[in-house]
């Protein structure tokens, strides 16, 4: 990169620097979060990145987009936290009823 050329590329108004719109990645997040805090998806014995897409109806590139935009760095580090989280409120139940 030369001195001349800016750090940063400036965007048209209303535009992101991903492939997905904020309305599309909103959307797949709300279903993505239902799957994971409503439907445990992440409890099943084979569930795979392919799995989830097809739950999702997205390709690769858009699950990995929406993960890395969600927080999480990879598939396997939000199934790891949300089973991990998932362990926590289980056993916070578990007290709470005895």
């Amino acid at each position: 990169m030369s001195p001349d050329e800016p750090d940063e590329v400036s965007l048209p108004v209303g535009e992101t620097p991903f492939r997905l719109s904020n309305d599309r990645y909103a959307e797949l997040s709300r279903h993505l979060e239902t799957l994971l805090t409503d439907k445990h998806i992440f409890t099943e014995q084979h569930i795979t990145a392919d799995v989830l897409m097809r739950h999702l109806g997205i390709n690769s590139n858009y699950l990995t987009e929406v993960i890395q935009r969600s927080g999480y760095t990879s598939f396997y580090d939000m199934m790891c936290c949300e089973d991990a989280e998932s362990d926590v409120l289980v056993g916070r139940q578990r007290r709470e009823t005895k």
